[in-house]
């Protein structure tokens, strides 16, 4: 796992789990991780969402409390925009991600269970944390040595 990729999925799960940074964002190079936070909690005006970026361009939007995460490839088949969004797949999600067949991009695993689909640029896939999974304890791990305010 990229030390970057690490870091975002730490600031992911930092802001799911309501814990704040100074301004409510995290970057790092050329991702982003910003939390949005309107309403009143507990009320039907609250809403908390989780956008990442990546070059200035919205690739992930998390609902924590909906446990959806959106993926959007925001017109870039990047191996980089690629790379974020299977970090993000593998640390919150039991999609296995994003891979290349004759240059065009697959998912395996959507929502509804369906072995492999063509991208289509955009897919929800459900969203959970759990710290049992190899990608959330590495992320862990790495973010603690190198940025603790998101550890």
């Amino acid at each position: 796992m990229r030390k970057i990729e690490a870091l975002m999925i730490a600031a992911v799960q930092t802001f799911a789990d309501g814990r704040k940074t100074t301004k409510n964002r995290w970057r790092s190079g050329n991702t982003e991780v910003i939390d949005h936070v309107t309403g009143i909690r507990g009320t039907a005006s609250y809403l908390h969402t989780i956008d990442v970026e990546l070059h200035g361009n919205l690739i992930a939007t998390i609902y924590p409390n909906s446990q959806n995460m959106y993926l959007m490839d925001a017109g870039w088949q990047t191996v980089t925009t690629k790379s974020r969004l299977n970090a993000l797949c593998r640390a919150f999600t039991a999609c296995s991600g994003i891979y290349s067949k004759k240059g065009e991009w697959q998912i395996d695993c959507l929502r509804d269970g369906t072995p492999t689909e063509k991208w289509c640029g955009r897919a929800s896939v459900a969203f959970t944390i759990d710290w049992n999974r190899w990608a959330m304890q590495s992320a862990r791990a790495i973010a603690e040595k190198s940025c603790p305010a998101i550890a």
